[in-house]
């Protein structure tokens, strides 16, 4: 282990980049600033990298008070988490793992352990393939970008011959606020300042954060005419609904592409019949 700290409720160490050891003091009941000031040691603890690998050990009789809960999942498991393992023999610890992972539905990998060694190694093979998936992503993404075509990290965006603005999802992408923000820059330069029809191939498995969802519903949304969505995926068609609730403009999910292109067109075709005629020319006087 590279660095540890100390609180009243944690030891807390760096085992290797991104990966933090959280070793809980027996009996303890941590609230939300426990988790606060923990959290604030491990990011410095990591050289300032907030998304981590989290293992923690545990055999305490203690207890998360409910500010705590929602604290650890919205802001430490879905938002800064790579993965999760949990050590412990304690059934009450089972039954809190249980609850965040089936009740909860937390966004990052968690799992219970018995054994440390078990424990680090499942976190580490985590990390091993999360780093391969990035460097195979990085690769794909190293393209150059044209006019009507730019790429991320996370998306590939191009403009088709019919105007409409394409955003295809990477896979295995975590796409949060600043990336949505990037996004929408790039494609209004493309558009010139318009608004777009937007189509979101959405079929790769990814994720998104709670930040990036306030953010399509407020601000992202304004720069749309519509947006289609590609997807077989249900919670596309629920994180939509909550979207177009807030105020969207129109939003639907497809499944094929094909319909996704027929559903924008048709916005386009409305523009055209609702544009008023040009004022017919006076034929002189002779």
């Amino acid at each position: 282990m590279v660095k540890k700290s100390y609180t009243e409720v944690y030891e807390i160490g760096r085992i290797a980049k991104n990966v933090i050891r959280w070793q809980i003091s027996e009996s303890a009941r941590i609230d939300k600033p426990d988790l606060k000031k923990g959290l604030e040691i491990a990011i410095e603890l990591n050289g300032g990298e907030k998304k981590m690998y989290h293992l923690v050990i545990t055999e305490t009789y203690g207890a998360l008070t409910d500010e705590a809960k929602r604290f650890l999942k919205e802001e430490i498991l879905d938002e800064l988490s790579f993965a999760t393992a949990v050590v412990s023999t304690k059934p009450v610890v089972q039954n809190t793992v249980t609850h965040f992972e089936k009740a909860l539905e937390i966004k990052s990998p968690m799992r219970l352990f018995t054994k440390e060694a078990e424990a680090l190694k499942w976190l580490l093979d985590i990390k091993q393939n999360n780093e391969k998936k990035k460097t195979v992503t990085t690769k794909k993404t190293k393209q150059p970008a044209t006019a009507n075509r730019f790429y991320t990290r996370k998306h590939e965006v191009f403009i088709d011959k019919y105007g409409i603005t394409h955003r295809m999802v990477l896979p295995d992408s975590h796409i949060d606020a600043a990336e949505l923000q990037k996004l929408d820059t790039f494609s209004r330069k493309l558009n010139n300042g318009d608004k777009i029809l937007l189509l979101v191939n959405a079929q790769p498995v990814y994720t998104i954060t709670s930040d990036a969802t306030r953010y399509l519903a407020k601000i992202s949304s304004k720069h749309r005419i519509a947006t289609a969505v590609v997807s077989a995926n249900m919670n596309e068609k629920i994180l939509i609904n909550f979207i177009v609730k807030e105020g969207a403009p129109p939003m639907k999910v497809f499944s094929t592409k094909a319909d996704a292109v027929k559903w924008l067109l048709s916005f386009k075709s409305a523009k055209k019949k609702t544009s008023p005629s040009p004022p017919a020319k006076r034929k002189k006087s002779t």
